[in-house]
């Protein structure tokens, strides 16, 4: 996304739209300039899990953020996670979604501008 403000701007509104509401929770695993896009919609009190940087990984320098005064305006919770501390209850959750799935009573559709994944019960 470096250098390319249409593609920024074309995302802040994407953003805006899908959120028109702002954002409870947010899960980053990117880091720079889509964080702090993220961080521009959050709603007061809202929590941010952090599990990645892939946006520094290879620059030279890490970049940081340039929108930390939006953690202290809106009182967010921010949380780093390591997906190693998380080793068993992911492994339950797997086993139960599994579960889900096979009895037809879950579903994974494509959702959103960002093509997430979401589990919904079905039916």
């Amino acid at each position: 996304m470096r250098g390319s403000t249409t593609r920024r701007a074309n995302l802040r509104e994407d953003l805006k739209a899908a959120c028109p509401k702002g954002v409870d929770v947010y899960f980053d695993n990117v880091g720079g300039e889509i964080f702090d896009l993220a961080l521009a919609r959050m709603n007061l009190f809202g929590r941010i899990v952090v599990c990645g940087t892939i946006s520094d990984y290879n620059a030279p320098s890490p970049t940081g953020s340039g929108n930390l005064r939006a953690v202290l305006v809106n009182r967010l919770k921010l949380q780093g996670m390591i997906i190693f501390d998380w080793k068993e209850p992911l492994r339950r959750s797997a086993e139960g979604a599994r579960r889900l799935f096979r009895r037809g009573q879950a579903q994974i559709p494509r959702v959103g501008w960002c093509r997430g994944w979401r589990m919904r019960r079905a039916g």
